[in-house]
């Protein structure tokens, strides 16, 4: 956006209520020309969280926003590049890096060490507990409830979209454009999920998924489905026309909206269900109207009263977990694939294989499991002191509850789901029992052993999936791949278009690591021994 000279001192703010970021540039040590000494003057420079764009279209509003993060990237790695951000121990890199700050996600990020601080002194007199929050571009989960334009009661699909791409709050006739867009695109790619003949699961996907045995699960059916697509189209044809480095990322913009526009039936493709017999991209739908329109399920027999109820559901969902940390596996392993290959389609794959088992507490089948077995044991609607004496024996042979984890914060996520079940569906038996069971057993635990648990999102959105005829939880893993598709396309769009190297950290194996300490005694040997530390320079210019 602009240039700055060299040797000129540059001092920075950023405002985080004003959203800008200021660089205040001293002419002191400029070039000798300059007729005042000490004159400075200020230069704003918009972040992605800055003035949000008013243009409909969201490649033209994505446009807006990369030359100014290329800049905000620039300068700070011109202050800071030397800083260090993170001191590595032995112990950390044995865990994994677990908790250690090393990867960079434009989209979202889960609390920090001073927001969750500020959190527990907020919430120290209160008897609940402080909630560890991922948020999206700065916004915490229940703001995305009050700010997004919504789709019946939740907010759209299209509009979490937009706000990960470009960091703005989209208006409501910005979200209905991207939806507009990707009612087109879908219609453009229906080679891939519908064949034109009535009766038929379709297109490219379709004859894909006939060819595999039954006794493949829905989390390999799909990935295997999105490894089988030309998703990559765009691309090639730059790369065979001789597109600059630096326009990568439209082309691969354009491949990945192609297959978020499909996906819906794609996942409804992997289900035993049936595609409906007509091309239902050809009517103005969103993102979960077209699932929906794709998939023969027990919700059919619903009014439209409950059909819409389910709607709302799958969007507040999707919304919930249309992101996550940029550590976790699923979204780790797909940031490297789409890095590698700048293939939306085979980057989410990977992704999707690594999903199968998220959350490590208990995916829902897990804990769908759990209720089953629980209810065959005790009932279906058990008095509160059978259900306590049955937890109490659970926590006495060390079982671990399904949904449920050691923590000191709660899952926010869980709490907006649990928000949807007091206001649409309260009197749903298998709900209640789900949270008893999750209240009786967090308070027990704690008299019992002192370890504090919370619920996470899985042990109210089970029975939730059940209520509405989704019954078969390891399909409706599905829909957690094709909620975090949003994020993973979005951040793969993000890093393009940065020109964001691939990871390539070095590994040494354990004797070597032991060699080199044995070797250097000028190295401390306590357990918290420092293996790496870059040399800070503050006044790095």
């Amino acid at each position: 956006m602009f240039q700055l000279c060299r040797n000129v001192k540059i001092k920075y703010q950023f405002l985080e209520s004003a959203n800008v970021l200021l660089f205040k540039i001293d002419s002191s040590t400029s070039s000798s020309n300059s007729t005042t000494n000490n004159e400075s003057f200020v230069l704003k420079l918009l972040s992605t969280r800055g003035v949000p764009s008013t243009s409909t279209d969201l490649k033209e509003a994505l446009c807006e926003k990369i030359p100014l993060h290329h800049d905000l990237l620039r300068n700070f790695q011109q202050l800071h590049g030397l800083d260090v951000v993170s001191q590595v121990t032995v112990n950390d890199i044995y865990r994994g890096l677990s908790g250690v700050d090393v990867l960079i996600r434009e989209t979202s990020e889960v609390n920090t060490k001073s927001q969750l601080v500020t959190e527990i002194n907020r919430v120290c007199a209160e008897s609940k507990k402080p909630q560890l929050q991922i948020k999206y571009r700065g916004l915490s989960i229940p703001e995305l409830f009050d700010l997004l334009p919504r789709k019946g009661k939740s907010p759209s699909p299209e509009a979490v979209f937009w706000l990960l791409l470009t960091g703005d709050v989209p208006t409501i006739q910005q979200a209905e454009s991207l939806m507009a867009d990707w009612t087109e695109r879908r219609d453009r790619r229906k080679d891939w999920w519908w064949s034109g003949s009535p009766g038929k699961s379709g297109g490219v996907v379709g004859n894909v998924l006939r060819a595999l045995p039954q006794n493949v699960s829905p989390v390999a059916r799909l990935a295997i489905a999105l490894t089988a697509l030309d998703a990559d189209k765009h691309y090639k044809e730059a790369l065979k026309t001789g597109a600059l480095s630096y326009t990568y990322w439209e082309h691969i913009y354009e491949d990945s909206m192609e297959l978020l526009a499909s996906l819906p039936a794609i996942v409804a493709l992997v289900s035993a269900c049936e595609m409906q017999p007509t091309p239902l991209s050809l009517q103005k739908s969103d993102w979960v109207e077209f699932f929906l329109d794709c998939l023969h399920n027990t919700a059919n027999n619903f009014t439209e009263a409950q059909q819409q109820s389910l709607g709302d559901f799958l969007r507040l969902y999707i919304t919930v977990n249309a992101d996550d940390d940029g550590g976790i596996p699923g979204a780790h392993v797909a940031q490297i694939m789409g890095s590698c290959q700048f293939d939306a389609s085979r980057a989410l794959a990977a992704g999707v294989l690594a999903y199968a088992n998220e959350p490590t507490s208990g995916t829902l089948y897990q804990y769908m499991n759990f209720l089953i077995q629980l209810q065959n044991a005790v009932g279906r609607e058990p008095k509160h002191d059978i259900l306590r004496n049955f937890v109490n024996t659970l926590i006495e042979k060390r079982y671990q509850i399904a949904g449920h984890k050691i923590s000191q914060f709660e899952d926010s996520r869980y709490k907006v789901l649990q928000n949807f079940v007091k206001n649409y569906v309260p009197n749903n038996s298998e709900i209640k029992l789900s949270q008893e069971i999750s209240d009786i057993y967090t308070k027990q635990l704690k008299q019992a052993r002192n370890h504090s648990v919370v619920a996470e999102q899985n042990a109210i959105a089970a029975p939730l999936f059940q209520f509405y005829g989704l019954r078969d939880m390891d399909y409706n893993q599905l829909l957690l791949c094709m909620s975090r598709a949003l994020g993973i396309v979005a951040s793969m769009i993000w890093t393009t278009a940065l020109n964001a190297p691939v990871e390539r950290p070095r590994s040494k194996c354990t004797y070597t690591y032991f060699n080199d300490f044995r070797h250097n005694p000028s190295k401390p040997r306590s357990r918290s021994t420092k293996i790496t530390r870059t040399p800070g320079n503050k006044n790095a210019k």
